[in-house]
């Protein structure tokens, strides 16, 4: 397994509507990707910064992803109008694990 790890900060005067629809829009095309295995996302409680926590089976899973076209369109146009900075982190997974009282 593939995670990527995207810590964003939004500009103060980023369109919340449009970044919302976006992110949305994105959520939706990467989900009908193969390897795709899901997201989550969560936001600081300063409200400003955002980390979304991506899972892939594969490296080239990710790759497919970041050089999706219009992928590449929403890549462009969050520099342009929406990040006031964001940091990217491609990792694999050494270990897992998980504990769930509902479980037991």
């Amino acid at each position: 397994m593939v995670i990527v790890l995207f810590r964003r900060a939004l500009r103060g005067n980023a369109d919340q509507e449009a970044y919302q629809e976006t992110f949305g829009e994105m959520f939706g095309r990467v989900s009908q990707l193969p390897g795709f295995l899901g997201i989550e996302d969560f936001v600081a409680a300063d409200g400003h910064t955002h980390l979304a926590v991506a899972k892939f089976e594969s490296l080239e899973d990710v790759d497919a992803w970041r050089n999706d076209p219009q992928h590449r369109k929403a890549q462009q146009r969050g520099r342009k109008e929406f990040y006031e900075s964001y940091e990217l982190q491609v990792t694999s997974l050494v270990r897992e694990r998980s504990f769930d009282l509902a479980q037991r």
